[in-house]
């Protein structure tokens, strides 16, 4: 009788070391894995992100970076970061920015958000243009292949589109282009190096990508070294061609309804200004 209680007691006590071992590792990881894993809604990168080791990765993205993350990755967990907030989970350390869990990585990152570099944009602008609810593959469906393939090199290629560019690269700098309908976007390399894109009609020139290729390459980035000089310098995109518009007897609400919607998501992930979505939306309507 004796021992058959103290044998229950000893499975009593296996039994309640086990629910605490586990209820502390459920507390420990518990909101690490709620927050960042699970908490919010699927989001996927907007454009590149370039890596650079802690503390360095800043809303001005600069490409000089060894790798980086990929348009189209899936996140969770996107969230401002604020020291002023009086959050005792924020780091005062990291400073004012945007955090946030690749999912593939399984890491968590941090944007720096410095408003000395940043006149017209705040980091909650940043983090509605860094993420979106859109999957790659339906982004990319406006590109052809070649711009493609730049996107997933992180490289500018000429012929290149502006809308084609931001994905790869981001926004430019505000400070120098202050309007993306502007013909001069400026990027960094890091932080003693500009980088210049220059539009022609709508479409990075031969000179700009030449002069891009050749600013990194001078840095020795490794996250180039892979591709030869050469197949980077002659990666050729050509001027999209204008097909001719159907015949009016082909056209449908269905088909109107569908471009005004993809019109409407390039305008609302600022792949688009206000100027550009008007004038599109306008010659839509006209074909009713």
């Amino acid at each position: 009788m004796l021992k058959t209680l103290q044998f229950k007691r000893s499975l009593f006590v296996v039994f309640f070391c086990f629910f605490l071992i586990l209820n502390t590792d459920t507390a420990s990881s518990g909101n690490f894995d709620t927050f960042e894993t699970r908490g919010g809604a699927v989001l996927y990168t907007a454009y590149n992100i370039w890596r650079w080791p802690a503390q360095s990765m800043n809303c001005l993205n600069y490409k000089g970076g060894r790798t980086f993350i990929p348009a189209g990755s899936e996140v969770r967990g996107v969230r401002v970061v604020d020291p002023a907030s009086g959050d005792d989970s924020v780091d005062e350390t990291d400073g004012e920015g945007i955090r946030f869990f690749l999912v593939k990585a399984r890491r968590t990152y941090f944007i720096q958000y410095q408003p000395k570099y940043h006149t017209f944009n705040s980091v909650h602008d940043f983090k509605d243009y860094m993420f979106t609810s859109t999957p790659i593959s339906e982004r990319l469906l406006p590109f052809n292949e070649l711009e493609r393939q730049a996107i997933h090199q992180g490289v500018i290629v000429r012929g290149m589109r502006k809308e084609a560019v931001l994905v790869c690269y981001g926004r430019p700098d505000e400070r120098f282009t202050e309007k993306l309908d502007e013909n001069e976007w400026v990027y960094h390399v890091n932080r003693g190096t500009k980088l210049k894109i220059v539009f022609q009609h709508d479409l990075v020139n031969n000179r700009t990508q030449v002069s891009h290729i050749d600013e990194l390459w001078r840095g020795g980035r490794a996250h180039l070294a892979s591709y030869p000089e050469s197949d980077l310098v002659n990666m050729t995109l050509q001027a999209p061609v204008a097909s001719p518009p159907p015949p009016a007897a082909d056209q449908s609400s269905g088909s109107v309804e569908q471009k005004l919607r993809t019109l409407k998501n390039l305008y609302n992930q600022g792949l688009i200004n206000t100027e550009e979505y008007e004038r599109k939306r306008q010659q839509v309507l006209n074909e009713l």
